[in-house]
């Protein structure tokens, strides 16, 4: 499949998506190996894919457990996540540039999702 210009791939995925109820996002893009800064790649994905992994295991929580003079015990109290959940979606459009006609050309795509988005 060929499109124009990136924006008519991300306009496609975007449909497909709406068609499948999930969102896209532009997850990594890549320039050429010249000295122009021309885009050559980009990989659109759902906007649930990957997985999210703590960084430590008391990531996201904050302070120790305290107790009251009446020796209760408070519990820790969670720090609010603001970054999107991540399920491990695997729904992704890669488009590459064609350097003879071009035009960008899909290069890897996956219609199926790994789990149902509600």
């Amino acid at each position: 499949m060929f499109f124009e210009i990136i924006e008519e791939a991300r306009k496609y995925y975007e449909d497909y998506g709406r068609q499948n109820d999930f969102w896209i996002r532009s997850r990594t893009s890549s320039k050429g190996q010249n000295r122009s800064n021309d885009v050559t790649s980009v990989l659109f994905v759902c906007a649930k894919e990957g997985k999210y992994i703590p960084k430590t295991e008391k990531d996201g929580v904050e302070g120790n457990d305290e107790r009251v003079k009446d020796d209760k015990v408070l519990p820790k109290k969670r720090k609010r996540s603001c970054s999107t959940a991540k399920f491990g979606y695997n729904a992704h459009l890669r488009i590459k540039r064609d350097k003879w006609s071009l035009k960008w050309l899909t290069k890897d795509i996956c219609y199926l999702m790994s789990k149902k988005i509600r």
